[in-house]
C-alpha cells in the first residue's frame, strides 16, 4: 500500500501545544500490527495541534458541563506570545514533517522488556502537520492494541518541496528540505525563524498513560505560549542572521534553565521545549484541549 500523505493545520500561538489525536481503525492499512493476533483492537484517530494555553485547562463544574454538552476543537491560537523576559513575539508559521508514530506501553525505552520494544503500534507518513491550524489536524486512522500508552516516539524527515511526494500547496517555502518550520517576530517586530533538518526521534512520554477507546481520538498537544515563556530570546537582538538553524545556533548564556540547564544556544532551546512542552491524550470533550481530567501521558494519577 502506498504511504498517505496528509496536510493539516497549526494552531495559532500562546503555548505551542501541539495536539496529536491517535486513530486506530480494524483495518491496519499503512499501520504496522505491534502485537500478537489475539490483542483487542480498537479504532482511534491520531490528531495533533498546537496551542497557546499556558497550561492544562482546569474547567469548573459550570464549563465542564458546556464543553460536553456543545463540544468544539477550538484551542487557542499561539499569536501574542512573551519570552523569559517579557518580550513579545509572534508566531506566524509552524510546521511538522512527521515520517512514522510509534506508540509505546513503556515510559522509556530502558523500561522495555525485550518484547515490549519489538511490540507497538506504528502509524507511517509522510504526515505534512501545520501547527497553526484553526482545528487538530487529524493525521491518520488505524486499529491500535487495547493497552496502555505511556510514550510516543515521532521519527522526523526533511521534506522535499515537490508536489509528487505530496507537499502541501499551503506549506511555507521555508520548509523545504526542513523537518521543522518555525517563523514569526521578536520584540518591535523583527522577523526571526527556526527551522531543523533533524531527521531523528521527537519522543512525547509521561506516568499516566493512555487506554484507547474505540472511536476516542487521541491528542498531541505543543503549548507553543510555554515553550517561549521559558527562553529568553534576547540573543536575537545581537544576531546579524536570525534563522535559527542547526549550522546558525545563535549562542547564548543559558537562555532556557528551566527547559534544561546550562545550554548555549537558541536552537537547542527550541527543539528540546517542542518534545518537554507536548503531551498526548484523549480529548474526550472534543475541545481540541487536553484538560486536566482527561487521560494524557502526563496528567498521572
Amino acid at each position: 500500500m502506498k504511504n498517505k500523505i496528509l496536510t493539516g493545520g497549526f494552531m495559532p500561538i500562546n503555548i505551542f501545544k501541539v495536539a496529536l489525536t491517535a486513530g486506530v481503525i480494524s483495518t491496519f492499512g499503512c499501520a504496522q500490527k505491534a502485537n500478537n493476533s489475539s490483542s483487542t483492537l480498537y479504532s482511534t484517530s491520531f490528531s495533533m495541534s498546537g496551542s497557546a494555553q499556558k497550561t492544562v485547562a482546569i474547567h469548573n463544574s459550570v464549563e465542564k458541563l458546556m464543553s460536553l454538552l456543545m463540544p468544539q476543537a477550538t484551542a487557542a491560537i499561539p499569536t501574542n506570545l512573551l519570552d523569559s523576559q517579557n518580550t513579545p513575539v509572534t508566531l506566524d508559521t509552524a510546521w511538522i514533517v512527521i515520517k512514522e508514530i510509534k506508540f509505546k506501553a513503556a515510559e522509556t525505552a530502558g523500561e522495555e522488556s525485550e518484547d515490549e520494544a519489538s511490540e507497538g503500534s506504528e502509524f507511517k507518513g509522510p504526515y505534512f502537520v501545520d501547527l497553526l491550524s484553526a482545528q487538530p489536524q487529524v493525521l491518520d486512522t488505524q486499529a491500535i492494541p487495547a493497552k496502555v500508552y505511556k510514550r510516543i516516539e515521532m521519527k522526523l524527515e526533511a521534506a522535499e518541496n515537490d508536489s509528487s511526494l505530496g507537499w502541501p500547496t499551503t506549506a511555507p517555502a521555508g520548509l523545504a528540505n526542513k523537518s521543522m518550520y518555525i517563523s514569526g517576530t521578536f520584540g518591535s517586530a523583527t522577523p526571526f525563524s527556526f527551522s531543523s533538518a533533524d531527521g531523528t526521534e521527537f519522543k512525547v512520554s509521561g506516568a499516566g498513560g493512555i487506554q484507547p477507546e474505540e472511536g476516542q481520538n487521541i491528542l498531541m498537544s505543543i503549548r507553543f505560549a510555554d515553550i517561549i515563556r521559558k527562553i529568553d530570546l534576547s540573543a536575537l537582538a545581537g544576531s546579524a542572521d536570525k534563522n535559527i538553524t542547526d549550522s546558525n545556533r545563535v549562542s547564548a548564556t543559558d537562555p532556557c534553565p528551566t527547559i534544561e540547564q546550562g545550554l548555549s544556544d537558541l536552537f537547542t532551546c527550541f527543539r528540546k521545549g517542542l518534545e518537554n512542552e507536548a503531551d498526548i491524550g484523549k480529548d474526550s470533550d472534543g475541545s481540541g484541549e487536553i484538560e486536566s481530567d482527561e487521560d494524557s501521558a502526563k496528567n498521572a494519577e
